[in-house]
């Protein structure tokens, strides 16, 4: 291909709100099958079962608020790598 010929340019038809929607569907779609059971087993009682996945929901939203917060204080690509390298040694961001 020359210089001067234009190259045929892919079609963005996933976009930002379709890509998060399928990775949420994904997850809870995964979770759904797995967890009920294990909770149950462990936690017979309904009230039980319902205090434990609102304590993982709590769980869950502080882990999502600290890489929220660690993504702001290092803005570059590399997710959890970049924040053990910078934090605390090159070497624990590799292993």
């Amino acid at each position: 291909m020359t210089p001067t010929e234009s190259r045929p340019t892919l079609e963005r038809t996933i976009g930002l709100l379709h890509a998060t929607a399928m990775v949420v569907g994904i997850i809870i779609g995964a979770s759904v099958f797995a967890q009920p059971a294990e909770i149950n087993r462990h936690v017979p009682s309904i009230p039980g079962v319902l205090s434990v996945w609102i304590a993982a929901g709590i769980l869950t939203l502080c882990g999502s608020l600290v890489c929220a917060e660690l993504s702001s204080t290092f803005p570059r690509t590399g997710g959890v790598y970049v924040f053990l390298k910078e934090t605390l040694s090159p070497a624990c961001g590799f292993l």
